[in-house]
C-alpha cells in the first residue's frame, strides 16, 4: 500500500471520528454576546430573551481539524505543482496561463468587493447599533 493511500485513510476516520463528535456529541445554550458584536452589525427585532443559541461541544476541535485539512490540502496542491513543473516545464509553460488569467480574475474581484464594502460601510450608518436597558432590565436595539 502507498503511503498517500495510507494517510488518506487516516485522514478520513480521523475526521469521521470529529465529525460523530461534533454532531453527537452533546451541546449547551449560550449566550450571544452583543458587546462587541452590536457595534458593528444590525440586528432587527432584537430582544434580550432571543439571544440563546445550541453550541455543540466540539465545535473548536471540528474547525481546527478543517483549517488544518486545508493547509495540508494547499500544501499538498503545491509541491505536486512543483513536481509538476520539475518533470514536465514545456507542458507547464502552458498551464501558466491559466493561473496567471485566475490570479488576475481573482484580484480584480476583490479589489471590487473591497471597494464596495468599504463604500457601504462609510456610507450607511444603518450598521451601527446601540443597546439600551428597559424598565425590565432587557437589552433593546436603539
Amino acid at each position: 500500500m502507498k503511503v498517500s493511500k495510507f494517510i488518506l485513510y487516516i485522514l478520513i476516520v480521523v475526521s469521521a471520528v470529529v465529525m460523530g463528535l461534533f454532531y453527537f456529541g452533546g451541546g449547551s445554550e449560550q449566550a450571544l454576546s452583543a458587546s462587541a458584536d452590536a457595534d458593528v452589525f444590525y440586528v432587527p427585532n432584537y430582544t434580550a430573551d432571543a439571544d440563546l443559541f445550541y453550541v455543540p461541544n466540539y465545535t473548536s476541535l471540528a474547525i481546527n481539524l478543517a483549517g488544518l485539512l486545508l493547509l495540508l490540502a494547499v500544501v499538498a496542491a503545491v509541491i505536486s505543482a512543483l513536481m509538476g513543473f520539475v518533470q514536465a516545464p514545456k507542458q507547464s509553460m502552458k498551464s501558466l496561463v491559466g493561473v496567471g488569467l485566475f490570479l488576475f480574475v481573482f484580484n480584480l474581484a476583490f479589489i471590487v468587493a473591497y471597494n464596495r464594502i468599504y463604500c457601504d460601510l462609510i456610507r450607511n450608518e444603518a450598521y451601527k447599533v446601540s443597546l439600551k436597558r428597559d424598565s425590565k432590565g432587557r437589552d433593546r436595539v436603539t
